[in-house]
């Protein structure tokens, strides 16, 4: 997961963003295509990951950058494991948080001394969803 989180900042960082990450502009910079990650796109890769029909764009957004590490840290083999009924749970885990680490800046949320899941999701366009399973919040002072 360290790689994986590593790898995900690394790339943040080549894009040197400030605020919520343009997902197509780091996967041009990975030298990853991502097609326009749209609904349908994700229905014809073969649904696994299919948001249902009108998701939020933060989803789709989420899922674009779990892809980008899928195909960066393990050569995008994901999508055929998945269609063959094998899921590998470790590089699930190292997709999330490699797509945490892309699309969210911690020490940037602790300068804008956000409190709140949704302050974070909001500011850097990411599911509140995932902000609960990745962010150790702060203390308050």
């Amino acid at each position: 997961m360290e790689r994986a989180t590593r790898e995900g900042a690394a790339l943040r960082r080549r894009i040197d963003p400030r605020g919520p990450v343009d997902v197509e502009a780091a996967a041009g910079v990975a030298g990853v295509d991502v097609g326009g990650w749209s609904e349908a796109r994700w229905n014809e890769l073969g649904g696994q990951a299919a948001p249902d029909d009108g998701a939020p764009e933060e989803w789709l957004r989420w899922l674009a950058a779990h892809a980008i590490g899928h195909q960066m840290l393990h050569g995008g083999d994901g999508q055929w494991r998945a269609r063959h009924g094998e899921v590998d749970t470790e590089a699930e885990l190292e997709a999330e948080g490699f797509a945490w680490a892309l699309l969210v800046d911690e020490r940037e949320a602790e300068t804008m001394r956000f409190r709140e899941p949704w302050q974070v999701a909001a500011f850097f366009g990411v599911p509140e969803k995932a902000v609960l399973g990745h962010w150790d919040m702060p203390e308050l002072a």
